[in-house]
């Protein structure tokens, strides 16, 4: 194969390696800091709270529904909960043999 035109090929550039000083900034900027770990610590916490509450709300509402006797389970919904339930059951069962 012969290339004819090498007029649009741009010349390769060298690339140098950062400096120590930069490298050691790069690394730094990567740790987790006490302060931040603290911050999602108490993010965690908070959003743990809110899907209990979530949680609750949603079990209150049900058993509202069940005493009033309008509560209607979709039998679609419910297969499909016991179909992933075995799925999953298969795929850890396949995994620890």
């Amino acid at each position: 194969m012969k290339v004819e035109r090498l007029s649009g090929i741009k010349a390769a550039r060298r690339v140098t390696p950062p400096a120590k000083a930069d490298r050691k900034e790069e690394r730094d900027s990567e740790k987790v800091s006490k302060k931040g770990s603290s911050q999602l610590e108490s993010v965690k916490q908070a959003a743990k709270r809110a899907g209990e509450q979530q949680h609750a709300e949603r079990l209150q509402e049900l058993e509202a529904q069940i005493r009033a006797g309008s509560y209607r389970p979709d039998p679609g919904r419910i297969a499909d909960e016991i179909l992933r339930a075995a799925e999953l059951h298969a795929q850890i069962s396949l995994a620890l043999n």
